[in-house]
């Protein structure tokens, strides 16, 4: 798979936020300082030290960064809610998460996220509503690692993915993998390309969209095809003409 690059700062966007912009030497260094050369240095290694190359790899991972983010928050509310909806009818409250099935770690997310909350309105009690919405991805990854296998897996979290009757370690691997790309996506990382082994390797990208998809198909293949014809990666690719190759 080629990760292509777009050469054109104005191509194929609309007309009253296209913007000219001057690749000459001291523009790409004043951005790469903006930046920082720690930060943009990835860039130029898989581009073999050119600078101009390195400032469009950045922007395609920019504009690939915001097409698969898209995606990933329409699994991530999926999830969240199926899990919310599913433990609260089982367990009779919707505040599950205080009682004592959840264990240390999970508990302490809890708690920051509610300190947080009531930190804007110490007056007022935290509806569970806003502690489900302001829990992270990687929280509710967590609810499928090992240990919950017996506590939360076998007797709730199954019947959440029951299109296709996942595993739980098929589950559990696809959601911190794609807990760990959203949050590479919220902290600028590169997705484009991955170290490993010391050498840059490309990212599949294709393939991490039909990860998202399958995920989501396990919880409800309905919003799955709805978050499939949202998706604006072939869109993104389409914008971008020549090849990467790291």
């Amino acid at each position: 798979m080629h990760i292509p690059l777009d050469y054109s700062s104005t191509r194929n966007l609309p007309s009253n936020v296209a913007m000219n912009f001057s690749y000459t030497q001291a523009q790409i260094a004043a951005v790469e300082l903006s930046l920082s050369k720690e930060r943009f240095a990835p860039y130029v290694t898989a581009q073999q030290g050119d600078r101009l190359r390195a400032l469009k790899l950045y922007e395609a991972n920019t504009l690939l960064s915001e097409a698969l983010y898209g995606s990933l928050q329409g699994l991530e509310v999926t999830l969240r809610n199926a899990i919310h909806a599913k433990l609260s009818s089982e367990l009779g409250r919707s505040d599950w998460f205080d009682t004592p099935i959840l264990q240390q770690y999970e508990r302490q997310k809890v708690g920051e996220v509610k300190a947080r909350l009531a930190g804007r309105n110490p007056l007022a009690a935290v509806p569970p509503g806003q502690v489900v919405a302001t829990l992270t991805f990687g929280f509710w990854a967590s609810l499928t690692n090992k240990s919950y296998h017996r506590p939360l897996w076998r007797p709730y979290l199954a019947h959440v993915f029951a299109n296709g009757s996942p595993g739980n370690d098929e589950v559990r691997d696809a959601l911190r993998a794609l807990a760990e790309l959203r949050n590479r996506i919220a902290h600028h990382e590169p997705i484009v390309f991955r170290a490993v082994a010391g050498k840059l390797q490309q990212q599949n990208l294709n393939g991490v969209l039909q990860t998202i998809l399958k995920a989501a198909g396990w919880i409800s293949p309905e919003t799955a095809s709805w978050i499939r014809s949202q998706s604006r990666l072939s869109e993104v690719y389409q914008r971008i003409s020549q090849p990467f190759s790291p």
